[in-house]
């Protein structure tokens, strides 16, 4: 699918009206505001409150992974041209850069400052991890809306010989 979209234009800023590189700009800059308020934030609030002492240990792999996946989001998502799904990204990357410093700079592991119980059982979490999901329920209804408004760019499915 991704293809075709590729080809009709849905990717490049000239080709379907969406706009030009000043969108891309502005989408990118709005990815990485976000980015950047989200990790600021929960290293903030990892700093101050580690008295919870609950801790989840990560490998320097996911480090990479992380920083990877960050890379290739502020990279391409912008071109979508979709602020929503900017944003949405923002919010994704944003956790991901955090918990991926987090990684690297607390030695205990990545921190959770905020831990709920219940009996036997025990949530603990930080911002950065709320983030991420809110990212994710976010992109959801704004994939919906970016793919409603370009239906009859996005590619039919090819028919085959079969009957």
């Amino acid at each position: 699918m991704v293809e075709g979209v590729a080809k009709r234009g849905v990717f490049d800023r000239r080709d379907n009206g969406l706009g030009g590189p000043t969108e891309v700009r502005s989408a990118r800059l709005a990815l990485i505001a976000v980015a950047a308020l989200v990790c600021s934030s929960d290293l903030t609030t990892k700093l101050l409150d580690r008295a919870s002492g609950s801790f989840h240990r990560r490998s320097l792999a996911e480090v990479v992974l992380l920083l990877a996946a960050s890379i290739f989001a502020v990279s391409v998502v912008p071109r979508i041209g979709s602020r929503s799904i900017a944003v949405s990204f923002g919010l994704l990357v944003g956790a991901a850069l955090a918990n991926g410093l987090s990684i690297v700079a607390f030695a205990q592991g990545v921190p959770n400052p905020y831990v709920l119980t219940e009996d036997s059982w025990l949530i603990a979490f930080n911002l950065a991890d709320v983030c991420a999901g809110l990212g994710v329920v976010l992109l959801v209804p704004s994939v919906i809306a970016f793919v409603a408004a370009h239906s009859g760019e996005l590619r039919h499915p090819l028919r085959s010989g079969r009957r």
